[in-house]
């Protein structure tokens, strides 16, 4: 078979494995390889630095922006630590890049993430995967800010947000848990940096009636405090759960734990992680009560073998 008669779905693969300089070559070969190779091209951008953030930025106020039609192939955008994108900088990747399926927004990416959900993000509605690296701004802004930005992107099914934060994590209350799968209904994969509310009671009581999040199959908690009972929300609100990773990030200060509770609450949930594979613990020796209380909670369900 000739090469230039290769199935479009093989061209695309063999682009996606060249670098930039031989996949501007293949674009002069014929017209056919001229579209799988810009296509390619356009795929991922990376802005690493403010020279580049300021190339793209400014390439959008000229007459002849090669962003108005190109930057419509671009499907994934990586920016990179510390290149500090102002407002209306943010707004010209917004406008310039209007069908991304990932972004990946590091550490000091933004100078003002005041306004981070406040301008421009219905140009991301169709984004898939969000990595969102949270600066220091105090801790219960980061969840505000969280669900303003998850009412614009009701298609993400993978969401990782980290925080710069070293005293605490955000608390998330059983509120902001359902706020988010409710703002974003695709929702497959969860990591969070978190603190978790002591549970009221008529927070126990909404565990047994929560909309179960039946596409949700991986979560993952970057956690420093802990009410066991959570198990039970997350038993119930993600049925179909694979994985399940509990990651704590520094030594707990105070541990509420509610374990007979727990097991009470878990033994009238006959299902519960029922389709884990697997489940991640890396704790500090601080807080082996916790993690003790986790694996007897768990292996209630007959999870012990599948315990890491």
């Amino acid at each position: 078979m000739s090469i230039l008669k290769l199935p479009l779905e093989i061209m695309y693969l063999v682009a996606n494995l060249l670098a930039p300089r031989y996949k501007l070559e293949c674009v002069r070969v014929c017209i056919l390889w001229r579209v799988v190779f810009e296509d390619s091209l356009w795929e991922t951008i990376i802005i690493n630095s403010p020279d580049d953030l300021k190339g793209v930025c400014n390439a959008v106020t000229t007459r002849t922006n090669r962003y108005n039609k190109a930057g419509n192939r671009t499907r994934r955008l990586y920016m990179g630590d510390s290149i500090s994108a102002e407002n209306n900088q943010l707004y010209s990747l917004q406008k310039s890049f209007p069908n991304l399926k990932y972004l990946i927004i590091s550490r000091n990416s933004l100078r003002n993430e005041h306004n981070i959900a406040k301008r421009g993000w219905s140009f991301w509605r169709e984004l898939t995967h969000l990595k969102l690296f949270m600066n220091e701004s105090g801790t219960q802004n980061q969840i505000q800010k969280l669900h303003r930005l998850s009412l614009y992107l009701p298609n993400i099914k993978n969401l990782e947000c980290f925080s710069t934060i070293k005293s605490r994590a955000p608390t998330y209350t059983l509120e902001d848990f359902e706020a988010l799968h409710s703002n974003m209904p695709a929702l497959e994969y969860l990591c969070l940096p978190a603190n978790v509310a002591i549970l009221s009671d008529r927070d126990i009581e909404l565990i047994f009636s929560t909309k179960p999040a039946k596409s949700t199959t991986g979560i993952k908690f970057q956690i420093t405090t802990i009410d066991i009972r959570w198990l039970c929300y997350f038993a119930k609100k993600y049925p179909n759960l694979s994985t399940f990773e509990w990651i704590e990030v520094e030594p707990f200060y105070r541990h509420y734990v509610f374990e007979t509770e727990a097991a009470q609450i878990l033994s009238k949930l006959p299902c519960a992680f029922t389709h884990v594979n697997k489940v991640h613990i890396r704790s500090s020796p601080k807080s082996e009560k916790v993690v003790s209380i986790l694996y007897r909670a768990l292996r209630q369900n007959k999870l012990l073998a599948k315990i890491e």
